[in-house]
């Protein structure tokens, strides 16, 4: 909405005031219907609801046949969760075809729970010669009833009539968020920001893309531009937090989530898990306590992160050397909650501690009966990876390639288990005692190392935002490390002479 001018914000004011001041005298104020709209959203914008749909009856008794009031006030209806009023007010408008009686319609049998009234009417509009407000406006309904993919069908129609309009591109990578194409929001946003490189909305709207593409320091990066801009952001500081636990600056991150829940971005139960979550990542198992016991405080039994925070309050048990508590947590969350998998994960965790691998894998084997899905195979691998149990870890990583090749830091972690697993579990000196080995591996009957997909390592690290340069040299390596694997038995008596 545009910003009135002060002088009309003053003739807006005095309108208001008078107003008020007619009401306390039981007395009717006669404006024109465009004046009573202003009115109502006056109060609408200050969140004043009621005096906002006085003001619309009010101006409805004055001007009684004006669709515009009448469509404002099954608006407000509609806003208020008032359906039956709002059908009744909207029965009464004789001219449903006009435009934003059909866009208020559609709105209205949507909340009725009426999807498939509203989407024909949503599809009728592709029949007629909207303009690009009117696009937008359809693009906006769309996001309203939550239909995204459509949402932005009718905004990208509205850029193809005006490529510049601000409202329509911010609302156009809202929807690309919301469907996980966070790509498509990069050059839009930056579109944006060259017009005006202080949006705050836009810095944040920008970091949260760059955070799900992966692209951690970028995140960082454009969320100090919006600290910069407005040093109180909460959003900024949260996406910030996010980089740099997924960067494992738990120290960062611990900083940035309380300044997030100090500004209200976070509530208290989340702030003081993700707070907690850095301190077990930096083993600080004394201050990751304190605030996984005050999240479990305040933590509704039903909620999905319950169980999760047992769990951590377990974890911090046994590194604190309570190991029967500890034990006796985990247990009760197998039982209170059978279809958790982290309960079982985490026990195994205890129990590699504790040497006892056979069990550990029966733990992780339950996990992966309960849910096969890559998240559970991906914590699986990570505790493997920590207690270099590498063939597991890498079993588990190959796991999560085959339901989902994309992965969020799958490559990474091949490749460091990989490197590891060489490195600890091979020993190797140079390219010929790592060929000895290999081949003394197979003779017992072991598996040789599958070769590397380069291609997949290669689009990883370009979602990982490294340089070309980098790239290359990424693929050099693991095109070596393959070469190594795959011809492992050649040259055989040349390197046992040598």
């Amino acid at each position: 909405m545009n910003q009135k001018k002060p002088s009309e914000d003053k003739k807006l004011l005095a309108m208001v005031k008078h107003f008020q001041e007619m009401k306390a005298e039981g007395k009717i104020l006669y404006l024109d219907a465009e004046q009573y709209e202003e009115i109502s959203d006056y109060y609408i914008r200050h969140e004043n609801y009621k005096s906002a749909a006085e003001i619309l009856e009010t101006a409805m008794q004055i001007h009684p046949d004006n669709t515009r009031l009448m469509l404002a006030r099954i608006t407000l209806h509609i806003d208020e969760g008032e359906y039956k009023e709002a059908r009744k007010k909207f029965d009464k408008i004789i001219d449903k075809n006009s435009f934003f009686v059909m866009v208020v319609h559609a709105e209205l049998l949507f909340m009725e729970d009426k999807d498939i009234e509203a989407g024909l009417v949503i599809d009728s509009f592709d029949e007629r010669d909207l303009d690009e407000t009117e696009c937008l406006d359809v693009g906006l309904l769309c996001i309203g009833i939550g239909d995204d993919e459509k949402a932005v069908y009718w905004l990208k129609k509205s850029l193809e009539l005006d490529p510049e309009n601000e409202e329509a591109i911010q609302a156009i990578c809202q929807c690309y968020q919301e469907l996980d194409q966070y790509e498509e929001t990069i050059p839009l946003y930056n579109k944006l920001l060259d017009k005006d490189p202080y949006s705050e909305d836009c810095w944040v709207g920008l970091a949260e893309s760059h955070f799900y593409l992966g692209q951690y320091d970028k995140a960082i990066e454009a969320s100090d531009f919006a600290l910069v801009i407005n040093d109180r952001n909460g959003d900024a500081y949260l996406f910030k937090g996010h980089a740099y636990y997924q960067l494992e600056n738990n120290k960062e991150a611990i900083e940035a989530y309380t300044e997030a829940w100090l500004q209200g971005s976070l509530q208290s139960e989340l702030a003081t898990m993700l707070i907690a979550y850095s301190y077990i990542g930096m083993e600080e198992w004394d201050n990751a306590y304190k605030y996984i016991q005050q999240a479990r405080a305040i933590a509704n039994e039903d909620e999905p992160e319950f169980p999760e925070i047992l769990v951590a309050s377990a974890r911090c048990l046994y590194h604190l050397n309570n190991k029967e508590e500890a034990n006796s947590l985990i247990k009760s969350v197998q039982e209170r909650f059978p279809d958790t998998t982290i309960a079982w994960i985490y026990e195994g965790e205890f129990l590699l501690e504790e040497g006892n691998r056979d069990k550990a894998l029966l733990n992780f084997v339950k996990a992966v009966n309960i849910d096969p899905s890559a998240d559970t195979w991906f914590r699986i691998g990570l505790l493997a990876k920590e207690y270099k149990e590498y063939e597991l870890a890498l079993k588990s990583f190959g796991h999560v390639g085959e339901i989902d090749p994309d992965y969020e830091n799958l490559a990474e972690n091949i490749l460091c288990v990989t490197n590891r697993f060489f490195e600890e579990c091979y020993i190797p000196l140079d390219r010929k005692m790592l060929k000895k080995h290999i081949r003394e591996i197979v003779a017992k009957g072991g598996k040789v190392p599958d070769l590397l997909d380069l291609d997949k390592f290669a689009l990883q690290a370009k979602k990982d935002g490294k340089s070309k340069e980098e790239i290359k040299k990424l693929v050099e390596a693991l095109k070596q490390l393959n070469d190594l694997i795959e011809n492992y038995d050649i040259d055989q008596i040349e390197d046992e002479i040598y």
